[in-house]
């Protein structure tokens, strides 16, 4: 129930703000041509949007400025992401022979690669929500976020697959607002969490 708010409450900041996402999200797609710069572009469009939900100043400068905060650190997350991708992809095409073991090992390659992109998808939220940002420090809090939230994360990445989906048969949607859009329902989900562990811990 909680990741259909998180949706939700995306779709509904979306609707107020969505022309200043349309264009962050046609500059994020130029940004994430070399394709290992995406996730600094990812960063930028959390940035924006973070700023929008706290009702702070949020506009395209707001966008540049967390790309170029976090362009080397995301370049390098983008080639670990592409490095994760390739390898656990390629591992899962080749061996497919039908046995116990060979399903253990498809089940541990594909675990793989939806626990970093749930990384990818709670990292930057994280990093902006922390007193002194540390891409270290968020990574950490992101891995413990998943562990303690399993359903909900992986409704959240089912919510990505199908916006994917729908950006595949759309390619206009992916180009004006799909990875905006993925960024608010990436902060939102990262605040809701984060809300949620603040009124248990009291």
């Amino acid at each position: 129930m909680a990741a259909f708010k998180v949706w939700w409450r995306a779709c509904r900041h979306l609707q107020h703000r969505g022309y200043i996402y349309v264009w962050a999200n046609i500059c994020f797609v130029l940004i994430a041509l070399p394709i290992v710069t995406a996730p600094a572009g990812f960063a930028g469009l959390v940035k924006l949007s973070d700023a929008s939900l706290r009702s702070e100043r949020a506009d395209l400068n707001t966008f540049f400025q967390g790309v170029r905060e976090n362009l080397a650190w995301g370049t390098l997350l983008g080639l670990i992401t592409l490095a994760v991708l390739v390898v656990n992809a390629t591992n899962l095409s080749a061996y497919a022979e039908p046995t116990l073991r060979g399903g253990a090992l498809r089940t541990i390659w594909l675990g793989a690669i939806v626990f970093w992109l749930a990384l990818m998808m709670y990292l930057w939220p994280i990093y902006y929500a922390l007193e002194q940002p540390s891409v270290i420090g968020a990574l950490r809090n992101a891995a413990l976020m998943i562990a303690l939230n399993p359903i909900f994360t992986l409704f959240n990445i089912a919510g990505y697959v199908a916006l994917a989906g729908l950006s595949i048969a759309l390619p206009p949607f992916a180009l004006l607002l799909a990875f905006a859009f993925a960024a608010i329902v990436s902060t939102v989900a990262a605040r809701d969490r984060l809300a949620a562990a603040s009124h248990h811990a009291r």
